[in-house]
Formats: structure tokens, sequence, C-alpha cells
């Protein structure tokens, strides 16, 4: 499950994208939801979904490489992640940076065990030459 991209011209290759994606994959275990009352419910024959940021690159802006999982995101109950890419990437010498925004006002609202964590930008890097 992939939401919107974050896509830039990517700053080691110009004639290329770089997109970030906050998305989720299924791993094997039981996983809880709520139901529609909002209590609850666990699924044991539903898979458990992780999430992710993940790194994809484009020649045209519409075809994209498979996603690379760049940082690890909690995920609400209900499988959407709580972390969303800022839109961007910045340079320095070897590195290229980008931003996460972690605990996203408005996203962590609707969950209350989430309500009270602090909404920060967290900073990465990875090397040009990567």
């Amino acid at each position: 499950n992939v939401y919107y991209g974050a896509v830039n011209v990517n700053p080691v290759h110009r004639g290329s994208l770089l997109g970030l994606f906050p998305a989720t994959v299924p791993s094997a275990a039981g996983r809880q939801q709520r139901d529609g009352g909002g209590a609850i419910a666990s699924s044991q024959n539903a898979t458990e979904e992780t999430g992710y940021i993940g790194l994809a690159l484009s020649c045209d802006g519409v075809h994209f490489s498979a996603l690379t999982k760049l940082v690890s995101v909690p995920l609400a109950l209900d499988g959407r992640t709580l972390d969303m890419p800022v839109d961007g990437f910045a340079t320095y010498a070897d590195h290229v940076f980008f931003f996460v925004h972690r605990n996203v006002p408005g996203v962590t609202d609707e969950y209350p065990e989430y309500r009270d964590l602090r909404s920060v930008v967290a900073q990465y890097e990875f090397s040009r030459g990567r």
C-alpha cells in the first residue's frame, strides 16, 4: 500500500527523478484494527503491516522503480503511516539529505494512542555515491 509521493529532480543525476513514498507492507502475524464502533478487534486471519518511507527512481515521472526501504515508521491501528516524507532533498558535499515529518498533526489526532506524541521533522542522509 503506497500513499502519495514527494517526487523531485534527483540531486545526484539531474536527468532523473527521486520519489519518497510512505508505504505499508504485510508481515506474518495477527492484526488489530478498529471495528465500526471504534473498538479494537483482532483478526487471526489478517496480516500485520509494517510501515516505512521508501525511495523510488524514475526517468519519466510515470514509471518508477520498486521502493527501497529507507526508514521504518509506525502505523496506526488501521494501517495508516503516522509519518510522512517532506517534499525535497538537500545536498552538502557528498551527502544527500531527506526529511521525514514524524507524528504528523491531523493524522495522529485521529488516534488517541498517538495524540500526545511530539511532532518533529527528522533528518536522514545517504552518500551521493550510493
